[in-house]
């Protein structure tokens, strides 16, 4: 015998996971901290099909930490099926999984990009996005979803939701490296002929400046959490920090790692990966 799932089953629970027992769906929603439980209903003996109860038993497990605009954005981040973000089934966390990236690049009308990480407090870091021309992650989250996801729109307080959202998802935890080459490593990443932390300086690791890259306006991107971030450069072009130290030993890419020994990368790696 069949059993029929109605139409929007998951996507009206909130759910992140669902399993049978029996003859019932056991549906997990995750950001509601409940379980719904739907059971058998009337069987359709002409289809062979059997339908589940459209009203589920629920009991709920626990109550969100979140505080309630944190909630609410992420609530809208995950949405798929709400029509002011988008259209198409697809919903923020479709790239940025967790918040963070799906470690993908993605082709644009007129560019390339890697998805960036959205972890850590995004919004001192602003300008964002790989060019920079946006003033806020608000903003941010306004464009993409009426452009890229389609959506209708959303309101400022929507928008300010999904910001702090963005802002409350956590680093990934840096790399355990040797303290003493890591020591080291920073010792070159100050160096002003290697010439990292000209852009990369400060408590958050970036100048908050744009520059031409490669022949493409870029923003600094922050270098916290980088070990939870690749691949690396805007187009997704180096698959680990090392290839990014390594093309820099050529003249015209960014910064300049030249004079830098095989040891002398081990080190700056090790910095760069404890951030």
């Amino acid at each position: 015998m069949r059993v029929a799932v109605q139409h929007g089953l998951r996507a009206a629970a909130g759910a992140s996971s669902a399993v049978w027992r029996g003859d019932e769906l056991l549906v997990l929603g995750a950001l509601d901290g409940v379980v719904d439980i739907f059971e058998p209903d009337a069987p359709d003996e002409a289809h062979d099909t059997q339908l589940l109860t459209p009203v589920p038993r629920r009991h709920r497990f626990t109550t969100s930490p979140l505080a309630p605009e944190v909630l609410a954005g992420k609530r809208l981040f995950y949405s798929a099926t709400n029509s002011a973000m988008g259209v198409g089934g697809v919903s923020c966390s479709t790239c940025h999984f967790e918040g963070r990236t799906d470690g993908l690049t993605w082709t644009f009308e007129t560019d390339t990009r890697q998805t960036p990480s959205l972890a850590g407090v995004v919004s001192t870091t602003a300008p964002v996005t790989w060019s920079g021309q946006v003033a806020s992650v608000a903003d941010e989250a306004d464009i993409t979803t009426r452009g890229r996801m389609g959506g209708s729109g959303l309101t400022d307080d929507q928008l300010q939701s999904i910001a702090a959202y963005v802002d409350s998802t956590p680093l990934a935890a840096p790399a355990t490296v040797d303290a003493d080459l890591v020591a080291r490593g920073y010792a070159l990443f100050v160096r002003s002929d290697v010439g990292c932390y000209g852009c990369h300086g400060g408590d958050q690791l970036t100048d908050r400046e744009v520059h031409v890259v490669n022949g493409k306006v870029r923003d600094t991107p922050s270098l916290l959490g980088l070990a939870g971030s690749g691949p690396y450069m805007s187009d997704g072009s180096s698959r680990t920090v090392r290839d990014v130290l390594e093309r820099a030993r050529e003249p015209g890419f960014m910064g300049d790692t030249s004079m830098l020994t095989d040891e002398d990368l081990d080190a700056l790696e090790a910095f760069l990966l404890s951030r």
